[in-house]
């Protein structure tokens, strides 16, 4: 398993709080982060699936997810490399930004999802938002 190109250096210039929300057990997700070298940046904010036993593309991870850590769903940002994710992201009622690099395998049909190719693209996509 490695790290999206690029995730590192970018996770580093956001000054913005980061969690992680998945659909995956609490376990497999720290596993993947340590291996990845990304867990730094999200301490204890980890999300799942399994502990309110809601899966995307129901909206109630990234609501849970959201209100715990005090932000409305207006003042978060989802971004996401699935289309159960994007999809979960729009029925929360978040700005959702989606992962598709020239590689997917799809196309990303859901209405006002932000696409992006490159992770170096979201320190911009980000300002423009704010």
């Amino acid at each position: 398993m490695q790290p999206i190109e690029g995730v590192h250096e970018v996770l580093d210039q956001l000054p913005h709080p980061k969690c992680v929300a998945s659909n995956g057990p609490i376990d497999v997700i720290q596993a993947n982060l340590k291996t990845t070298a990304l867990d730094h940046h999200f301490g204890n904010r980890i999300f799942s699936a399994y502990v309110i036993q809601k899966w995307k593309p129901q909206p109630d991870l990234f609501l849970h997810a959201a209100a715990t850590l005090g932000y409305s769903k207006t003042n978060s940002i989802v971004i996401e490399d699935s289309l159960a994710g994007m999809q979960a992201g729009i029925n929360a009622g978040m700005i959702v930004l989606a992962y598709v690099p020239p590689s997917h395998p799809y196309k990303v049909n859901i209405k006002g999802v932000i696409e992006f190719t490159a992770m170096e693209q979201l320190p911009e996509i980000l300002d423009g938002i704010s």
